[in-house]
């Protein structure tokens, strides 16, 4: 009787606990950006949930809609499918912009950077190949209609569907501003979004809300790589330094992509905008270029360049890399939600954009499949004579340094024809007297996984060898490595990188190189500089900058020219005299982030540059501290150089400079100044 009355307690306690709401959310991990990813669907169109998340009910532990291992979803189009039926336009879309790292004949997988990986199983007329660069929205394959052709093993329905992956889980990430919903004891999933939740088989309307995604900050003649959507902007930086005569040219790269060009004052107010061509002119200050679609997906090249008549001078710069916007994610930035129309036609509730973006439908999408570009774009505004056959192009940044700091050397493959390289060779040169290399960093523009040699530095040559794994190639035009380089006395020396291709077989080809130069500099000023009370031609600026070591201030003239530099005052203190005019300032210490911003000097004026602190970590000078700069301090351990290890420069590396450098993990880039 007793032991009855136990189990029938036990029995009541289950019951009762399964009754009590539960969720997964409780679960860590990073969950992206909530309006990075959208449903692996076209925008504008709303499919159905067949089937949710388990809890080992329905089908195996092992399952991947397990909520244990990060669940899936079953979508389709309508309720009802039925097998054979057409299914040709039924359009499976990239839910965010990645790479393709698998691909068979029923099946996707895209890596959209930070471990988010999507998969997409149950296609048919795929659209993709593997390696290549997708934007969001862009038509990935078809719904296979399961009896004209073959399913991925493991299909549990009958009917057309889609399965769908997002790792490492789905529970945490906002697709189209809906978030979804699991309660383990009742195994079911739910959609909800601004109050309204839904089950399976409701219709759930793929709309995401607007981003405006931060992307870098550009400069002159550069050639860059974006993509957009009808929800989907992206936002560059643009410092100008003096008043300014230009034009930006942006060219889509993807079918049906027409853009729009907005340009912005630092405060996000419009004052000016144009379509494939924006020409304008303007004052001193810090503006953001907005690249929006009129019509269609997909990406888009732009490029910045002076108006010759302001006596620019235009030099090659590196194309850049196309890089999928999650890398971005953590500077992006949701604004308000588009609100529907009775026309169909979506607009943001407060932010002005062009009124004919319209959202796109099933009729008004272009039928030709978005795919990006192959090549590099040569726009028509820029005044230097691209290369329309394959090159190599090494670009440094800055072209003028300081004895014994630092710069970036860019090494990029360009107009990569469409069958790819499987495999390159790069030799690069330069005079070892002047400058050293360092830091040799190799991208992933052979896809995941990429094999690499390296062979020296060594008596001012070196070697990189990349190839792609598992049959990766390089398809698209970008950086495959970069390094770092460090001033060694006064001197110019040039800096190329060639390269030998193998597209196939066993022969290598050269191709065309565009080389680059270095000049290297005293940190004594390059002008001399009359004190104002004899000459009333010249400004002063004063300020204070604090670092454990001495800190070197320098002036930068527009054209990256070094007008006058001074080494602070023990404490910090610095006063330096210039010519008035624009500058760029830049606050320098070894082992320390350097600081970096503009002034306007007045000739006969003082003028006051804000206090600064720099930043300690940076040991091996590349603009970011980390794992390799506290790497340089254990291998230095007790010793007392190199210099740039003792942080707090008290003549001994130890675990004190290891503190300051811990501080500071993973901080970056020139402090603003």
């Amino acid at each position: 009787m007793k032991s009855k009355t136990i189990l029938q307690s036990l029995i009541l306690l289950l019951l009762l606990v399964s009754f009590i709401p539960q969720n997964v959310n409780a679960q860590t991990s990073t969950a992206p950006p909530a309006d990075m990813f959208q449903f692996p669907w076209e925008q504008g169109l709303s499919w159905i949930a067949m089937d949710g998340f388990d809890n080992g009910t329905k089908r195996l532990s092992t399952s991947p809609h397990n909520y244990k291992v990060g669940g899936a979803v079953d979508f389709a189009p309508h309720v009802n499918m039925q097998i054979g039926e057409d299914t040709s336009n039924f359009w499976v879309t990239a839910a965010a912009a990645g790479i393709v790292i698998e691909r068979s004949s029923c099946h996707i997988k895209i890596d959209h950077g930070n471990n988010w990986i999507t998969e997409y199983w149950h296609l048919d007329n795929l659209q993709v190949t593997l390696g290549q660069s997708v934007s969001r929205n862009q038509r990935l394959a078809i719904v296979a209609n399961s009896k004209y052709q073959n399913v991925c093993t493991g299909n549990e329905f009958p009917g057309p569907h889609l399965h769908f992956v997002m790792r490492p889980k789905m529970i945490e990430t906002i697709f189209s501003g809906w978030t979804i919903n699991y309660n383990i004891s009742t195994n079911i999933t739910t959609f909800t979004k601004n109050g309204q939740t839904l089950g399976s088989f409701q219709p759930i309307l793929n709309i995401p809300n607007l981003q405006i995604a931060a992307r870098g900050p550009i400069v002159w003649d550069t050639l860059y790589t974006g993509s957009i959507d009808a929800y989907r902007y992206e936002r560059w930086t643009l410092q100008l330094t003096e008043q300014t005569a230009f034009n930006i040219t942006v060219n889509p790269t993807s079918p049906g992509v027409i853009p729009q060009i907005i340009l912005l004052n630092e405060s996000g107010t419009e004052i000016a905008r144009g379509g494939g061509t924006l020409n304008t002119t303007q004052p001193t200050g810090n503006y953001f270029v907005q690249i929006l679609p009129q019509a269609g997906s997909g990406f888009y090249n732009m490029i910045l360049h002076k108006d010759a008549a302001a006596g620019a001078t235009a030099t090659p710069s590196p194309t850049t890399t196309l890089v999928p916007t999650s890398t971005s994610t953590a500077t992006e930035t949701p604004l308000p939600t588009f609100t529907p129309t009775a026309t169909g036609i979506v607009v943001p509730t407060d932010t002005p954009v062009a009124t004919d973006t319209l959202v796109p439908t099933s009729t008004s999408v272009a039928s030709v499949t978005p795919v990006p570009p192959t090549s590099a774009f040569v726009p028509t505004a820029t005044t230097t004579a691209m290369p329309t056959v394959p090159f190599v192009w090494t670009v440094a940044t800055p072209k003028n340094i300081v004895a014994g700091d630092t710069g970036l050397v860019t090494v990029s493959l360009n107009n990569v024809p469409g069958t790819g390289y499987t495999s390159t060779e790069f030799t690069c040169t330069y005079n070892p007297t002047l400058i050293e290399s360092s830091n040799i960093t190799i991208t992933s523009l052979f896809g995941a996984d990429t094999v690499s040699a390296i062979n020296g530095p060594q008596n001012g040559v070196f070697i990189v060898a990349l190839a792609g794994s598992n049959g990766n190639k390089a398809t698209t035009s970008g950086t495959a490595f970069t390094f770092n380089v460090r001033g060694l006395q006064v001197g110019q020396t040039n800096i190329e990188c060639t390269a030998r291709v193998l597209q196939s077989g066993t022969t290598l080809t050269s191709i065309l190189s565009i080389a680059d130069t270095i000049t290297v500099f005293t940190n004594a000023p390059t002008v001399t500089v009359i004190p104002p009370t004899a000459v009333p031609t010249s400004a002063t600026l004063i300020g204070q900058v604090f670092a454990s070591k001495p800190v070197n201030v320098r002036l930068y003239n527009p054209d990256s020219s070094l007008a006058a530099s001074v080494t602070a005052n023990t404490d910090g203190t610095f006063s330096m005299l210039a010519v008035g005019g624009n500058y760029t300032v830049v606050a320098s210490a070894e082992g320390f982030l350097n600081a970096q911003g503009a002034t306007t000097l007045v000739n006969g004026n003082t003028s006051t540059i804000p206090v600064i602190s720099l930043i300690a970590g940076d040991i091996d000078g590349n603009n970011v501290i980390d794992q390799f700069d506290a790497m340089s301090i254990g291998m230095s351990y007790n010793a007392s150089s190199p210099a740039a290890a003792d942080l707090n420069n008290d003549g001994i590396i130890n675990i004190l400079d290891l503190q300051l450098l811990a501080n500071n993990y993973r901080r970056s880039g020139a402090l603003a100044w």
